[in-house]
């Protein structure tokens, strides 16, 4: 039906979700609107207009913590699971609960392909502690 001109879909409720001209449903916000469908018959020269709407639900997920890397003994997830725990491919020192990296021999933690995946959006947060000398 999507594409047919006698064909229109629209929202009671702009402010929960849009309807593009394509026929894409948008989310705008937070709660409950109708979604509307109108069809134009075309008979001769006749119009039948015929009509069904259904209700549409946008929520937002509640925050949840997906992976936690403390760094005090090793790389591993505390939260999401050991599918998820990080390596260190050029090595690190775990020591007085904190991993040092040194930038001379090229240290970093390298974390599973596809962590981010399928969120759309993620909060990051991290702590690091840097020698005075560092530039």
């Amino acid at each position: 039906m999507i594409g047919d001109p006698n064909f229109t879909l629209s929202s009671d409720n702009t402010n929960v979700f849009t309807v593009s001209a394509s026929g894409l449903l948008s989310a705008a916000g937070v709660g409950t609107a109708n979604l509307t469908g109108v069809y134009n018959y075309i008979s001769g020269n006749a119009s039948t207009f015929y009509t069904n709407s259904v209700i549409i639900t946008v929520y937002s997920p509640p925050a949840v913590l997906a992976h936690r890397y403390s760094f005090t003994s090793d790389a591993s997830d505390s939260v999401g699971g050991s599918a998820w725990n990080g390596t260190l491919p050029n090595g690190g020192a775990f020591a007085n609960g904190q991993l040092t990296l040194s930038a001379a021999s090229l240290q970093y933690v390298q974390l599973p392909a596809g962590i981010l995946n399928p969120d759309t959006a993620v909060t990051i947060e991290g702590w690091a502690t840097f020698p005075i000398n560092c530039r």
